[in-house]
């Protein structure tokens, strides 16, 4: 495994040679940690990280025979999790969007200027040490699965820095007092004799000393009278500070007791598992389903002790519909099978891992369940794909769609005017005026992605009563049941009441009713009507671009209400009035007393 002092060889695949050696020069002298070596095609470039070792790929996108796309699809069949960084002078929300589905760990467009350079130095670096503390991360995992009975950890001076008994007939509440102590503390609690201490003193020397992978002891402990072989196994463990440690985990070969022994190895090494594993929670599983050990910070985050959940089942502990899928998993993963699912709660994203733990005799009598928080990494791809969405299909129709025949039209009033003069012009300039700025908020929301601009007090009968004028009524009837004030971006929130009241008139009759009301849990608003409503089938579509019901409808007012609402934070779900007709709830607002 390289260290951050080691250099740090980058391939750089790319069909022009002359540029690839000027590329590879700047980066050089931005970093002289980086050694850059070029190849010409993506299949050059594929015997050679076959034949070489690097810790880097750079590529370009349009290449001969394989683009970048496909090169790094190549790639990450054989080497999933190896830092590839796709620098290209092709620089659509496409290819980036290819590229991070493929798996690119980094993209960066190509730009003028020598500037450039040293972002990309950066960003291999950057991606370079990514990429070592999740292989230190693994290589710490390697340890805790493989530890035995009992966990030491010995500094040079043989003192203990961390324990953890694994041995029954040893008070575990006594532990935290071992902290700090030397390891000759054994022999006045009569655990060990002095010999048996020396040839551990002298094992920890001879690891600090060589920095061998691993030395074995076996001793011969005094105390319990049921153990009498213990085997330690010492490895060098190096900390962030790099200090040099020796990490002792012991295990009972004691022929009568080693089956004993290897069911508590099994249960202790979870915990461990537990107390080193980022964001998440460990539990082990028996075959009747019930929770055996459960440990983890992430446990505590949600507001639950290992107490609340060993020896319970998946219903005892979650909601009725993670617990049914849970149940079903866990059953799966005990027919032989490893499985990865993605459940959310209490508004988290969590990836639990599935995988059978077999005995020596080749028999699952249980299943660990790890559990992994992936709620920022969720919504950055949520996000990313939204940003997608909207600059595709908004920048397309709003911009060219709607902007050219709205040109036109200011163009002909214009000209009206000069002819003559009425008032009916003077109203149809100022709606025009208003359709421009409307566009330009939408090309703001479809750029700016999730962010709003200022949030203020909104009083929604004000707001409500302002969007109704702004709308073609008919001779339908708004009706506000509510004084709540709620914090908002007022425009935004405006260009979503205006959507809603608009799309219950074009889809009710010319008479229809419309409601907006508070709601008090969850806290929010509605705006619901007693027209046709939404068929229970299309309640989940009914938000996507470009579905309408309606002959003249642009199927975008709904998709811009999800947009705004999620750019608040907010959530916006559609279900039925109670005269029959739509009923739009919008949850998740923060009101203003």
């Amino acid at each position: 495994m390289r260290t951050n002092e080691d250099p740090i060889r980058v391939l750089h695949v790319d069909d022009d040679p002359e540029l690839a050696a000027a590329v590879g020069v700047f980066m050089e002298k931005e970093d002289d940690r980086l050694e850059v070596e070029p190849a010409t095609s993506a299949s050059e470039g594929l015997e050679r990280l076959a034949a070489d070792e690097f810790n880097c790929i750079v590529s370009d996108y349009n290449m001969p025979g394989r683009n970048g796309i496909e090169f790094l699809e190549a790639v990450r069949e054989e080497y999933p999790d190896f830092p590839f960084i796709l620098y290209t002078g092709k620089g659509s929300e496409e290819v980036a969007s290819e590229a991070i589905s493929a798996g690119v760990t980094d993209y960066l467009q190509k730009k003028g200027g020598t500037e450039q350079y040293e972002l990309l130095a950066n960003r291999i670096v950057t991606s370079v040490d990514g990429h070592l503390a999740q292989q230190e991360a693994d290589w710490q995992e390697t340890i805790i699965r493989n530890m035995g009975e009992g966990v030491y950890v010995f500094d040079g001076d043989h003192t203990l820095q961390y324990v953890k008994f694994r041995v029954s007939d040893i008070d575990k509440t006594s532990e935290s007092n071992w902290i700090g102590r030397h390891i000759s503390y054994f022999e006045t609690t009569d655990l060990l004799s002095p010999d048996e201490t020396d040839r551990i003193k002298d094992g920890i020397d001879r690891i600090l000393d060589t920095r061998s992978d691993e030395i074995r002891v076996e001793i011969e402990p005094l105390l319990p009278e049921s153990v009498d072989v213990l085997s330690l196994r010492l490895t060098p463990v190096r900390t962030r500070e790099d200090e040099d440690l020796v990490l002792a985990t012991s295990r009972d070969v004691t022929e009568s007791k080693e089956r004993e022994q290897d069911l508590q190895e099994l249960k202790r090494q979870y915990e461990t598992v537990a107390e080193h594993f980022p964001d998440g929670a460990v539990y082990l599983i028996n075959a009747d389903l019930e929770y055996v050990r459960a440990r983890g910070k992430e446990l505590q985050d949600v507001g639950l002790c290992s107490d609340q959940i060993e020896g319970m089942k998946p219903h005892d502990v979650f909601p009725d519909e993670i617990a049914d899928e849970l149940c079903q998993q866990y059953e799966r993963a005990f027919e032989g099978d490893a499985y990865t699912l993605e459940q959310t709660y209490q508004g988290q994203r969590y990836r639990i891992q599935l995988a059978p733990v077999r005995t020596e005799d080749g028999e699952i009598d249980r299943i660990i369940a790890v559990s992994q928080n992936i709620t920022e990494s969720a919504r950055k791809k949520e996000r990313l794909e939204r940003q997608n969405e909207r600059l595709e299909e908004f920048t397309n129709v709003v911009s060219h769609d709607l902007r050219n025949p709205l040109e036109v039209a200011e163009t002909r009033v214009e000209l009206a005017e000069r002819e003559c003069d009425s008032e009916h012009l003077d109203h149809a300039a100022r709606a025009l005026d208003r359709m421009e700025r409307l566009i330009e908020n939408l090309l703001a929301l479809a750029q700016d992605g999730e962010s709003v601009g200022e949030m203020a007090a909104v009083a929604l009968p004000a707001l409500a009563e302002t969007c109704w004028q702004a709308v073609e009524t008919a001779e339908a009837t708004l009706v506000t049941e509510t004084e709540a004030t709620i914090q908002a971006d007022r425009e935004r929130c405006r260009q979503l009441l205006e959507n809603l009241l608009r799309n219950a008139v074009e889809h009710g009759s010319r008479d229809v009713i419309i409601t907006v009301g508070a709601l008090d849990e969850p806290v929010g608003f509605y705006v619901a009507d007693d027209g046709p409503g939404v068929p229970t089938d299309e309640r989940d579509v009914v938000f996507e671009s470009g579905y309408s019901t309606t002959r003249d409808g642009s199927g975008f007012g709904l998709a811009i209400v999800r947009e705004i609402a999620q750019a608040h934070g907010w959530t916006i779900d559609v279900t039925e009035s109670r005269h029959g007709g739509a009923r739009f709830e919008i949850t998740g607002v923060e009101m203003i007393e």
